[in-house]
């Protein structure tokens, strides 16, 4: 990553969209166990809501979290993303 790269990235970080400030607040959701937070981040990026692309490898991660803990919305994720081959 050059010099240039690093200062768009620090600039999103120092000013987040809207997407990116929701993606924030799931994670800080999530990490203290809001089962239905996890299933959303998992969504979020499935769909690339984040203001970013969508990242599958993320949401596999946090769907199979929500999912081990009973949520449905994250099963249906992991099922689109096993279609997809991950």
């Amino acid at each position: 990553m050059d010099n240039k790269e690093r200062e768009e990235k620090l600039k999103k970080l120092e000013n987040p969209s809207v997407g990116m400030r929701r993606q924030f607040e799931l994670i800080d959701q999530a990490a203290l166990g809001n089962i239905e937070a996890a299933a959303d981040l998992g969504e979020g990026y499935f769909k690339g809501l984040f203001d970013a692309p969508p990242n599958y490898r993320k949401a596999k991660k946090w769907s199979v979290y929500a999912a081990k803990r009973g949520s449905v919305k994250a099963l249906i994720i992991m099922a689109e993303l096993e279609k997809l081959g991950y």
